[in-house]
């Protein structure tokens, strides 16, 4: 989304008295345009009219007299006043007297004006009289001239304005401008700027927060140094522990090895029901022992980020039936009945992590066989879900007949 323009106070100030000026000069222009064309205009063709309408008695009555002789010695004095250019009068479509001598229309107003006969009521005759406009000119001039001077003084208005914001902002920019110089850990630099009374309080303020902020710069610097050398502390803890760990194991698993292997032998060395069962219960306490070894030993590979899955190719009929046959002689003790199902659809061969497998359905038959009553029952089952892009989504899992785990309490969990 496109971000709208962010315009300065300063800025739009300007554009408001600039607007507002234009708005004024227009308002004012229009306003002497109408009273130019209109009322000024119409004032002097009055004029012109009233001249019109006073000599119209004299002409009409020295007509009904037959004095033509008296009528144009009178439109000759009419020409006597100066604001009167020419004058033509006609009776009965017959001229009287005309004089329009030839003159710009820019320089005359021509006023047509009818002759009434009030005894008959019609028209009998018209006076046309050209009157100067140099009044009318004059007075535009004069206008204009004004209006002139009065935009004028509205542009000095906005500039001397302007100029004014301009230098009551300019403290309020050096602010800006050394606040965009900051650097934190820095102290700011406010030398430069005149110090008035209207932004000294201002630049206080800023001074006092650039404190705070660096002061807690600092500390936050202290705090993450001392988290670093915490941490690297506790990665070497790890990895002592790790390696601990590993030594651990490995020297467990040795002679756990030994315990298995003989145990091994001495069941193959002809014993009676009773020394067998003892000697199962023997291997199988050594694989269950061998197998915690294992996962301490995975724990740590996780806890170090080296823990790598091993693929490789086995039966799963053949792997699940040894790993759950390490618990026979656990769940004989219980007299628990157990139940092996695994879907004929599951396929003979599988890529996968063996060992690691093997490690999780050993701690989940472990657990169950521990939570589980004796004649209980427990299930290892496993279902081929569906085929993907020619991989095999399987679904193994333990049921049991023990006491289970309240829902509010398996969130955590599963």
């Amino acid at each position: 989304m496109k971000r709208p323009v962010n315009l300065s106070i300063r800025l739009k100030i300007t554009l408001l008295l600039a607007l507002l000026g234009t708005l004024f000069i227009s308002i004012l222009y229009f306003s002497v345009k109408k009273v130019i064309t209109t009322d000024i205009s119409q004032i002097e063709r009055q004029k012109a009219e009233m001249i019109a309408k006073t000599i119209e008695p004299t002409l009409t009555m020295n007509h009904f007299l037959q004095l033509d002789g008296e009528n144009r010695d009178f439109a000759q004095n009419v020409l006597q006043n100066k604001d009167v250019i020419g004058l033509a009068v006609t009776f009965e479509g017959k001229s009287v007297f005309s004089h329009i001598p030839s003159v710009d229309e820019g320089e005359v107003f021509r006023i047509e004006y009818p002759i009434h006969d009030v005894m008959l009521s019609k028209e009998i005759g018209k006076i046309e009289l050209h009157y100067t406009k140099k009044h009318y000119n004059k007075t535009v001039e004069t206008l204009y001239k004004r209006f002139a001077v009065v935009v004028v003084m509205i542009i000095v208005i906005v500039f001397i304005i302007y100029f004014t914001i301009r230098y009551l902002f300019r403290p309020l920019e050096q602010i800006t401008a050394a606040i965009g110089k900051y650097h934190i850990g820095d102290s700011i630099d406010f030398s430069a700027i005149k110090r008035e009374q209207e932004t000294d309080g201002v630049m206080d303020i800023i001074a006092e927060l650039v404190k705070r902020v660096n002061r807690h710069n600092q500390a936050m610097e202290e705090k993450q140094e001392e988290l670093r050398e915490a941490r690297e502390i506790a990665d070497a803890a790890n990895a002592s522990k790790s390696m601990f760990l590993a030594n651990m194991s490995h020297e467990i698993r040795t002679p756990m090895n030994g315990v298995l292997g003989f145990s091994k032998l001495l069941e193959e060395s002809g014993l009676n029901a009773k020394q067998q069962r003892y000697a199962d219960i023997i291997n199988a306490s050594a694989n269950a022992l061998l197998g915690i070894i294992n996962d301490i030993l995975d724990f740590s590979k996780l806890e170090s980020g080296k823990f790598e899955l091993d693929y490789s190719q086995w039966n799963p009929f053949i792997e699940f039936e040894k790993v759950t046959a390490l618990f026979t002689a656990r769940m004989d003790e219980k007299k628990i009945t157990f139940e092996r199902l695994i879907d004929p659809d599951v396929p003979e061969g599988i890529v996968a992590d063996r060992l690691r497998l093997q490690q999780v359905i050993t701690n989940l038959l472990g657990n169950a066989i521990k939570f589980t009553p004796e004649y209980g029952k427990i299930i290892f089952y496993v279902q081929q879900l569906r085929v993907e892009n020619g991989l095999s989504v399987l679904r193994i899992g333990v049921k049991d007949s023990g006491i289970g785990i309240e829902k509010k309490q398996t969130g955590p969990y599963f």
